[in-house]
């Protein structure tokens, strides 16, 4: 589906948060990436990429946790990098201190 935003006229967004879920008597800080494609008629489809075990808070590491998520997207859909960058329209962080020190990180 992402692979083909372009050319149906779809603007994707891209969430990335930090989260704590618990199981039993363990608790797992993670963070998780959820993208969602809107289309003309404001239809959606919304998909994650999973759960990644949080590095720590700084933007250096949560970059080095989004250029691998983005890297896992561009192969799965047979893109580059860069142009699963580009196809990304929107970003959105629970770290808005952050979010621009990540996105500038995760580019090197």
């Amino acid at each position: 589906a992402i692979a083909n935003v372009r050319t149906k006229n779809q603007v994707v967004s891209y969430g990335y948060d930090d989260t704590i879920k618990a199981a039993g008597n363990k608790r797992f800080d993670v963070k998780t990436a959820h993208i969602t494609l809107i289309g003309e008629n404001k239809e959606r489809e919304s998909f994650t990429s999973g759960f990644y075990e949080n590095i720590s808070y700084k933007s250096t590491d949560s970059a080095q946790t989004l250029r691998f998520d983005i890297a896992k997207m561009a192969i799965l859909t047979e893109n580059s990098y860069e142009d699963m960058i580009k196809m990304i329209d929107c970003f959105m962080s629970d770290r808005a201190a952050d979010a621009d020190l990540t996105l500038t990180n995760q580019k090197d």
